[in-house]
């Protein structure tokens, strides 16, 4: 793997785990480093990916009792920079590795965090994206979730009719429906902070329900043969045929005359 997975930093049965997932330059970097009160995590100030790695952060909360004893979040790659990449597949077994490593020395994912820009554009890669990640939670997981709309903090009206039109989407509304829950995060720490108590709240770090994807690794799936790994892959598929007829119409001037 080199250095594509930060080898897990030694945790113990009791550590909790919130995994940090979302298109490229939504602030999941930010977030974190926002969280942690540091600079941690590396970010970016375009929309290019910055961390191409898989990347756990202990959470320095030592004052407050309804969070775990040791708390952890974890960065990723945006899968829609993946999705393109013919590392994609690779960079999914990675994550699958990583949660295999904290799965043996105890630890476990306590929550999910979706981060998605208030000015990110709803393409098929980011409905490929969150379709990944629903099947990764599993529906029993999935008010272990936040779903959190960044940017737009300068103009509230705006922020507000993007974030009502999410929540009606054909993507969001299921996950909503099903327990997950969603919020404005701001670039502070206070704003940052209040998602992770927040899920606090809500008894997101009990081990009464997992990870779907953990479940299935636990039961010794291969990545490919995840529900999520089986829809990436299909992805691949159907992008690899779509870019290929998209040539072939250049090729012969069909797009031209909208053929």
């Amino acid at each position: 793997m080199g250095n594509r997975v930060q080898t897990a930093p030694d945790y113990l049965p009791n550590d909790s785990i919130v995994i940090v997932l979302g298109p490229t330059g939504s602030g999941k970097s930010t977030f974190i480093n926002n969280v942690v009160g540091e600079a941690v995590a590396p970010t970016s100030p375009g929309l290019d990916s910055c961390t191409t790695t898989i990347r756990g952060y202990r959470v320095p909360f030592k004052h407050d009792r309804s969070l775990p004893q040791r708390l952890f979040l974890v960065d990723t790659p945006g899968f829609d920079a993946i999705l393109d990449n013919i590392d994609a597949s690779r960079t999914f077994k990675d994550l699958c590795e990583w949660l295999k490593i904290a799965h043996c020395q105890g630890a476990t994912v306590g929550a999910m965090v979706y981060i998605f820009g208030c000015t990110n554009r709803v393409a098929n890669s980011y409905c490929e994206d969150l379709k990944i990640f629903q099947e990764m939670c599993g529906k029993d997981f999935l008010p272990k979730v936040v779903l959190c709309v960044t940017g737009g903090d300068s103009d509230k009206d705006a922020t507000d009719q993007r974030m009502e039109a999410l929540r009606q989407s054909v993507r969001w509304e299921p996950l909503l429906q099903a327990g997950a829950s969603m919020g404005h995060l701001k670039n502070s720490s206070t704003s940052a902070t209040e998602v992770v108590k927040k899920l606090a709240g809500t008894g997101a770090f009990n081990r009464t329900c997992t990870l779907a994807l953990m479940d299935e690794l636990a039961d010794h799936k291969s990545p490919d043969q995840t529900a999520s790994g089986k829809s990436l892959r299909s992805w691949f598929k159907e992008s690899r045929t779509y870019k290929a007829l998209k040539n072939l119409r250049r090729l012969f001037g069909f797009h031209r005359i909208g053929v």
